[in-house]
């Protein structure tokens, strides 16, 4: 089985991007709790774009969601079909662990935050979104940022013992 980490970053921050687009569209809040309710016309188009994805939209459809539980399932997800099967044992946690990860999955939150008005005009897909962002994130002012981040300490998001439960 090859590896290779840069390739593992993308695939691992490709899951955890998407299931935050979900979160983004597709969340609704019922009786004070929060769900993940995904039509299913969308299902069909995610099935038909991303089939990639499915095991990990059918995990999330109408599940009641918190931010724990939501991070919970996606390292759940990202374990079972990546560890041991596309990469070798154990790497799914390690690469999650590096900086080129952390730093992905920052700049993945930062631009969510910067551009939320305009991502909340209307639907816009998946591969929208990382068209957007990877058009941000190769601009002068980030490539600034990124090399700050790359110089400090990172705080980490983990798929530890701690956050599964």
């Amino acid at each position: 089985m090859q590896y290779d980490q840069a390739d593992a970053v993308q695939k691992l921050s490709g899951v955890m991007k998407f299931e935050s687009w979900i979160r983004f569209y597709f969340i609704t809040e019922e009786e004070d709790a929060l769900f993940i309710r995904i039509p299913d016309a969308a299902i069909a188009k995610m099935q038909e774009l991303y089939p990639e994805h499915m095991e990990l939209v059918n995990l999330l459809n109408n599940e009641t969601i918190t931010y724990e539980k939501s991070v919970n399932m996606v390292c759940q997800h990202m374990i079972s079909h990546y560890d041991g099967v596309m990469f070798p044992t154990g790497k799914v946690m390690e690469v999650m662990d590096t900086n080129a990860f952390q730093i992905e999955m920052q700049l993945f939150h930062v631009w969510t935050q910067h551009h939320e008005e305009q991502l909340d005009q209307g639907m816009l897909d998946f591969a929208k979104w990382m068209e957007l962002y990877e058009e941000w994130k190769r601009s002068a002012p980030v490539q600034e940022f990124v090399n700050k981040l790359n110089q400090a300490p990172m705080p980490t998001i983990s798929c530890s013992t701690d956050t599964m439960h």
